[in-house]
């Protein structure tokens, strides 16, 4: 059985993993030469209000880890950048 700490330890790993993956998942489809999404465009094929994935992009600041209903709109409205928002193989 984990420890309290080691749990707390985990939680915050797998925060900033879904941080990483967030930004890049944005930085791609926002790049021109891939996607060339807005995040204004991202909001509005996702149906997410346009503030909430500012704050899920970091444009306000330290990214916000986005809730599961969320993650679930954003692969469905890019199914072809889903892959970047997946844990990765080895990550928690």
């Amino acid at each position: 059985m984990r420890s309290e700490n080691e749990i707390l330890a985990l939680e915050v790993l797998r925060n900033e993993q879904a941080r990483n993956r967030q930004e890049r998942f944005f930085r791609v489809l926002c790049d021109q030469r891939r996607g060339g999404e807005t995040l204004r465009s991202i909001s509005e094929a996702a149906a997410i209000p346009y503030n909430t994935v500012r704050s899920y992009a970091g444009h306000n600041g330290e990214p916000c880890v986005m809730s599961y209903g969320n993650f679930l709109a954003l692969v469905e409205a890019f199914p072809e950048y889903a892959g970047i928002l997946h844990p990765q193989d080895g990550e928690a």
